[in-house]
């Protein structure tokens, strides 16, 4: 894998606004989701990403374990596909986190209409951990499909891109940082976090962020997806 600093093919304004046309012209619809071993319907909202228009999602699914029984977090979770997935695959319970407001609300519609209970699942609108309750068990995965596209520029919250910018872009990785400084607090002692970066991300700033916080990247899956090349890390504390 390259650790140089990929050129991006377009300005990060003009790609937020070409997702933004394509996510006008789909609005909130329904979808079947196949990765394999399950395929589930899902909805998802006019204003929360969505799984179909990439492939991060199935790649992610399709690559990650999860042992039953385990507790699992499934972390910026937008329609909560993997935490769903992992319940059906045997996981005791799953949290879901996201900040967007609108893909809370999508995770909770798609929990019910697979009739996972509180029992199961719980659901919070949190930057990163920042509300998720302290007495939470530590986890044995953490699920983490956040944004990989490096920009050194930043975006104002009153533009009306911000949201789909988010969704593709980190701002000097400042989303990373936050999460790998403050996930070892979550995590059991041998707890494995699961993520994917495609050929496009910035992986040498990616692999500085982990080792500083104490973290290696334990193994890689790597996976071939149009129009990307995708690889799926397993991380570990060193």
């Amino acid at each position: 894998m390259s650790d140089t600093k990929p050129e991006l093919p377009r300005d990060m304004h003009e790609q937020a606004g070409e997702y933004l046309r394509l996510r006008k012209e789909r609005g909130a619809h329904t979808f079947m989701f196949d990765h394999g071993a399950v395929e589930i319907e899902l909805e998802v909202s006019a204003n929360t990403h969505d799984p179909s228009l990439g492939t991060s999602s199935q790649v992610l699914a399709r690559a990650v374990d999860i042992p039953e029984g385990s507790y699992i977090c499934d972390m910026c979770a937008g329609t909560g596909v993997q935490g769903i997935l992992a319940l059906y695959a045997g996981a005791t319970r799953v949290d879901f986190g996201d900040k967007n407001p609108y893909a809370v609300a999508d995770m909770k519609r798609n929990l019910a209409k697979h009739t996972f209970g509180a029992d199961r699942a719980r659901v919070f609108e949190s930057d990163v951990f920042d509300q998720f309750p302290a007495e939470t068990m530590p986890y044995d995965s953490v699920l983490l499909n956040s944004p990989f596209l490096f920009t050194e520029e930043t975006v104002s919250p009153d533009d009306p891109n911000a949201p789909f910018v988010h969704s593709s872009f980190d701002p000097h990785y400042q989303l990373l940082q936050k999460f790998f400084g403050t996930v070892g607090d979550r995590l059991a002692e041998n707890g494995k976090i699961q993520t994917v970066l495609s050929q496009a991300a910035n992986t040498e700033e990616f692999g500085r962020i982990v080792t500083a916080n104490g973290f290696a990247i334990q193994s890689t899956k790597e996976d071939s997806l149009y129009p990307d090349h995708w690889f799926v890390h397993t991380i570990g504390r060193k």
